[in-house]
Order: structure tokens, then sequence, then C-alpha cells
């Protein structure tokens, strides 16, 4: 079905992907300082908050707890004899914390979330502080406490879950058909679905509402990093920010749900984890995890497959597509599972916390790598290669969950029938990232979707997520930025 010189490119490209990982020490990081030179002063420090949680209770940060996510600007960084290092001048955080009778100041310091070497110049940061019982107001202090900032802070949901699934950041999504298949897949495995939002095409994003009124998932905004007032010459907080702030959604979750579910797992729109070894996915954690000895959390490698699906939501089938999977000869780094109380942060593929780190050899995440858009599914009497969707009914069940859910859906628009930002996406990551890993050198620039064009069609139109920005004042040595009040906006365009 697929030509030879699409699997050929494909190898080759999954080979050159791992070698030029391994080059940069992204599998056994290496932290050794072989030399060190001055570098280049950027003032005071400017930082976005993406997350705050307050925890009453927490087992794991301790009661009266406080957990911040934050993108911070840095000092650039160094490349010597294939060492990996920074100098990381890091500034104290001096927080107040307030309640009914009493007052406490706490100083401390972060944590880095993101992968260490790369070009952007706002990484992802976690910190968290004990505060009082019963605060009402936490506010973070400038130089010799003269001036302040009250910060947003919300309670974690209290729901509990076996498992939820963190699917990263989307943005200008078409991919409707690999929703329903996630959907329906997670949720007869027992797993409940928190989606980070930039922006998809309107129809997708109404479906996706429906999912949501039906108890499949929820859908949380995730609000572009602005920094009110700050000449973008000086820091454009934008364009520094690696990949989306995937790492910082992926902390977002797991705090989130730190204290409500078993485990979390962090995943991309297009991979599908299935259990090998269980009829459910906690079933599969718990065996995994049986014979550790100590806390530990699971990396599941990613598997590529080909497939075909449909362009018209009246013919789709979950099993038809199910049927229709290749795996292809390119595994891919994988992605983390684990129980919340395990870790506090994590990067896109691991967390740089002292926890044993667990490669699962037994199962692999379903990579839907590329899908062939058809009017309809041909005829096939294949079976699943997923082994454990030929047992038990797995497919029949889940084929009839979608078929229910079916009848339910009524869209005002029609769903995408052609990929165009997918299209227009994939070109720019090409040119700006791969095309630099093919040749085994690093981007010259921060790795995302910002440096992406999107034209933008009439007969297109998106939903896209937005927040009100306020202008803070000035403090040393942070100031401290933030976004309230996340919503969807219409009339944004199809952007990411």
């Amino acid at each position: 079905m697929w030509t030879i010189g699409l699997k050929t490119r494909t190898i080759i490209l999954c080979s050159i992907t791992f070698a030029f990982f391994k080059l940069l020490g992204y599998f056994e990081p290496n932290y050794r300082v072989e030399r060190i030179e001055e570098e280049e002063d950027v003032g005071d420090f400017k930082a976005f908050i993406t997350s705050s949680y307050y925890y009453p209770k927490s087992q794991s940060l301790g009661d009266n707890a406080l957990a911040i996510v934050m993108n911070i600007n840095q000092k650039r960084r160094h490349w010597f004899d294939k060492t990996l290092y920074e100098i990381e001048k890091k500034p104290l955080i001096t927080i107040r914390a307030i309640n009914l009778t009493s007052t406490k100041i706490i100083t401390t310091s972060y944590e880095r979330i993101t992968l260490a070497g790369n070009k952007c110049l706002l990484p992802s940061v976690f910190l968290t502080v004990q505060l009082l019982p019963n605060t009402l107001s936490v506010e973070f202090l400038g130089d010799n406490q003269q001036n302040s900032v009250a910060i947003p802070f919300s309670i974690p949901p209290t729901t509990k879950y076996d498992v939820v699934v963190c699917i990263t950041p989307i943005f200008v999504a078409e991919n409707w058909q690999s929703f329903l298949f996630a959907m329906h897949i997670y949720k007869k495995f027992g797993a409940f679905v928190n989606l980070y939002y930039i922006s998809s095409i309107d129809s997708f994003f109404d479906l996706i509402r429906i999912y949501e009124d039906a108890g499949y998932l929820t859908i949380q905004p995730w609000v572009t990093i602005k920094m009110i007032g700050v000449d973008k010459n000086e820091l454009d907080a934008f364009q520094q920010v690696e990949f989306r702030n995937q790492a910082a959604s992926q902390t977002d979750c797991i705090l989130k749900y730190k204290e409500t579910a078993k485990f979390v797992a962090c995943l991309d729109m297009d991979d599908i984890l299935i259990p090998k070894l269980a009829p459910t996915f906690i079933g599969e954690f718990n065996i995994l995890l049986k014979n550790a000895k100590e806390n530990s959390y699971l990396i599941y490698p990613k598997q590529d497959y080909y497939g075909l699906t449909v362009n018209n939501f009246n013919n789709f089938s979950v099993s038809s597509m199910f049927q229709s999977l290749e795996q292809q000869n390119c595994t891919k780094s994988g992605k983390i599972v684990t129980d919340p109380r395990m870790i506090n942060y994590t990067w896109i593929h691991w967390t740089y916390q002292k926890v044993r780190r667990i490669k699962v050899q037994e199962n692999k995440i379903t990579h839907l790598k590329k899908l062939e858009w058809l009017e309809s599914f041909p005829k096939s009497n294949k079976s699943s290669n997923i082994s454990i969707m030929n047992e038990m009914n797995m497919l029949k069940d889940i084929e009839e969950d979608w078929q229910k859910m079916q009848k339910k859906v009524d869209l005002k628009k029609p769903l995408p029938k052609e990929q165009f930002y997918a299209k227009v996406v994939g070109d720019c990551y090409m040119k700006n990232y791969y095309s630099y890993i093919s040749a085994e050198s690093a981007p010259p620039f921060c790795s995302g979707p910002h440096y992406c064009e999107y034209p933008q069609r009439s007969d297109i139109k998106c939903v896209h997520s937005d927040a009100r920005y306020d202008f803070v004042p000035q403090m040393s040595p942070i100031t401290y930025y933030f976004a309230v009040h996340p919503r969807f906006n219409s009339s944004y365009g199809c952007y990411s």
C-alpha cells in the first residue's frame, strides 16, 4: 500500500532522529562541566506563570503546599567537547502567603523542567513551598519586599480517577478522526482525558465539546505566553518557548491530578496507548510496576503505524481504522506514564527528577504517523494486528460505543475533509527542525510551531484559546506575568 521510497525515507529519518538525540545526550544526559566561560547578562528576570495550585492536603507535596510552573528567561548556554552544561544564576523567589490570622514569607529557588542545551530562552521551571492553612492570597515579592504582585491560584479538582490521559496542546487541529479513535479507546480501557487546547477548526472544536459534555474528557485552554509591556527586541516570549510549552502542559497535568489519579499518561493526540498485558490501563500499569523496588515511572516507546481513515463523519468507523493499520519499522522516543505522587514535573519524554525510569519492553504506543484520508473505507476481512483487540470482543465494544455517540453528534458545520494545516505544519517542521536533525546539527533557534506561517482561508475558521493579560508592576530580580479568565475565541484566526 505504501511506496518503498516512503518507507525508506521513514526509516532513514527515524535512524537519524535517534542518532541525533543520542549525540545530544537526550537518552543519558551528561551534566559534567569541562570548561566555563563568561555568559551574557540578561538583566532582571521575567517569568510567566502557567500553573499555580494550592493543596490543603497532599501526600507527596505536604499539606498547605503551593506548586508553581512558570517560564523564566535564562543565561545563554554553550556546548564544549560534546558535553552539555549550562551556567544558570537562579534568582531567589520570595513568596508571601496570607490567611485570616497570619502572614508567612518564604524564600526559595526552582528546578528546571525542560531539557538543557536547546536554544529556547524561556525554559519551564517548577517550584513548591509550604504555605499557611487556609491560605487566602499569595504574593510574589521583589527585592527588600518593597514591591509585590498577587498571583491567582486554584485548588486542584477532587474527582477520583484510575487513569488520566493528558493530551498535549493541539493547534490548528484538523485530525478529528484521531480524536474519535483515541476517545473511544481510552474510555474502553478506563481512562479519562484532559485535553490541552490551543486551536482547531471550528467544527472540530464543536465535536470536542460534545464529547466533553458526554464525560469523555475535559478541555483545558492552553494560553499563549504574553508579557505585556516587554519589547520583542528585549525578549520575544512567544518565540522563545519550546514546542508550544509542551513540558509545562504535561507538568500541569501531573500537578492537577496529583492527589486524585492513580496514574497519569502524557501523550500526543496521535499517540494511542492500548494495554496489552491486561484488559485495563490500571491493570497493565500495576503489572509493570509490581516488582519495582523503588519509586519508579514508566516510559512506553512509540511504534509508527500507517493507516486509512475517511473524510466523511458518517462513514467513520473505529474498527475499520484499526484494521487498516500497518506497522512500520520505526520505534521512537517514548512517553511517560506515572503515579503522579512519584514525580512533580516532566519534560516531553521523561523527567529529570531522581526517580527510577522503567523502559517498557512488553508494549509500545501506537503512533498514528500517517493516515490517508479516503471517502470510505475499503472492504477488509483483516483482524486487528494489536492482539488484545481480538480478545474479549474489545474492538466490538469500542465500535458499539462509537455508534452510540455518532447518533448524538449534531454539528452545524461539516468536519474538515482535507488536511490543509497538517501539511503546512509538516513542511514547516521539516524545514525548521528535521532538516537540521538530518544534517546532525542542532536547530539554530528555539523549535516549535511559532516559526510556521499559517495562511488564513475564508472557508476555514478556527477556535483559539484566549485569556486576559493584565499589566503588572516591574520588580527586581523577577517580574511575574500571568493570564486570567482563560476562554475560547472564534475571531482570533487559525494560528498556533
